[in-house]
């Protein structure tokens, strides 16, 4: 990151504004979660020392951010009416704080160099009357299903401490391959990231030099052949449930990255279209009362459907 082009502004108006404020303002490409991360690591200063995200701007001041973004124009995005009532109709629950969307399967989260734009972007067009549409987690492109957005900053810098101290649980529901066994309730198997072609396509795998990486299982229903677990990840490395669950011999179904040549065998036959894993609820302390809240998602038709079939499937 040291390495990296700075990019220096020298401040002449918006004396005694807040910094984080000031430049989700100015740099609107920047996600606002990636600005917090930046001025908490030090990388983002003011006139070369490290600040906080509430020192107030005073003129004169010189305050130098990678270059990792311009503040030009991105490209038109146009969404469609079918498009907007669609994702609008995924807000399942909303506060004046935050809200969940249950996020459809093949929608990336964000815009990158191979999507135009992803599902914040297209929220940001979609909900005009919101100031601040925020990601506070991720989940992968072909997972549906739970995900928390903050529309105030003081959520947003609330809810990013709540996930430091681990205070906010997360389940997945995932059917897998095989027959889980049920001693296989807690994992602690540390996950490596390999760049594995030019366009910057990442693998993972369990690596005794990786991050460390936890993941807590249990089973819900076991049919011939396959499990339905819930899976409570206690980390948060990229593909983390998929890398543990196929370490453990029992990839997810529909898994084409991480699962087994077995496995798309029955991708076929339970005709599913994309990786049975789903974000099923989020639970996490109120920013104003403290207390916990608990949202579920529920699953869609189609991994519905997958689970009657497999109710009825009988290995020969």
């Amino acid at each position: 990151m040291n390495n990296l082009k700075q990019y220096k502004l020298i401040i002449y108006n918006h004396i005694n504004k807040r910094l984080d404020n000031y430049l989700i303002k100015t740099f609107k490409g920047i996600p606002t979660n990636l600005i917090y991360r930046l001025i908490r690591k030090g990388i983002i200063k003011i006139n070369n020392k490290t600040v906080k995200a509430k020192n107030k701007l005073k003129k004169g001041d010189k305050i130098r951010i990678p270059l990792l973004y311009n503040n030009k124009v991105k490209k038109q995005i146009n969404i469609n009416e079918t498009l907007k009532n669609f994702l609008s109709n995924k807000i399942i629950y909303e506060s004046n704080d935050w809200f969940i969307i249950n996020k459809p399967s093949g929608f990336s989260v964000h815009s990158g160099c191979q999507v135009n734009f992803g599902l914040i972007e297209a929220l940001k067009l979609i909900r005009k009357d919101i100031n601040v549409i925020s990601l506070v987690h991720r989940i992968d492109k072909i997972t549906s299903g739970c995900l928390l957005i903050a529309k105030s900053i003081k959520f947003l810098l609330y809810i990013n401490l709540a996930f430091k101290k681990k205070y906010i649980e997360k389940c997945y529901l995932a059917l897998v391959e095989g027959t889980w066994p049920i001693n296989f309730t807690y994992v602690s198997a540390p996950i490596k990231k390999y760049k594995i072609n030019i366009n910057g396509e990442h693998y993972n795998t369990v690596k005794k030099k990786g991050k460390p990486s936890y993941s807590f299982f249990e089973i819900c229903k076991k049919f011939t052949g396959f499990t339905l677990i819930k899976i409570f990840p206690i980390t948060g490395r990229m593909h983390q449930i998929r890398i543990h669950t196929a370490y453990l011999g029992h990839p997810i179904l529909g898994d084409e990255k991480y699962g087994s040549k077995i496995g798309k065998k029955f991708y076929y036959f339970f005709k599913l279209k994309r990786m049975f894993l789903h974000s099923y609820y989020i639970r996490f302390p109120d920013v104003n009362s403290g207390h916990f809240i608990q949202i579920k998602t529920k699953l869609n038709k189609e991994l519905k459907l997958v689970l009657i079939r497999a109710n009825k499937y009988i290995m020969c």
